[in-house]
């Protein structure tokens, strides 16, 4: 670890704090019969979170003068994320 001005506050491996920033409270609800892989299972909790949802309400703002199609947030972070 590097020793820096934030070296003490950093959440890198090595720190004392490490351990308690990577672990849960709560174990996440799993199914023993669920065919899905854990990114997928993933995957869908965030297309299903609140915060996502959220998303197709608010207009990704951009100056193109010659192009008016406005898209939302969420069309933008699926572009983008692909």
């Amino acid at each position: 670890m590097e020793k820096g001005k934030f070296s003490s506050v950093a959440t890198v491996p090595g720190n004392s704090k490490w351990e308690k920033c990577i672990s849960r409270e709560m174990e996440i609800y799993q199914r023993s019969d669920d065919i899905r892989t854990e990114f997928y299972r993933d995957y869908n909790r965030i297309l299903h979170s609140t915060a996502y949802r959220r998303l197709k309400h608010k207009t990704q703002v951009f100056f193109a003068t010659r192009n008016d199609h406005i898209c939302t947030r969420i069309e933008h972070v699926n572009l983008v994320a692909d």
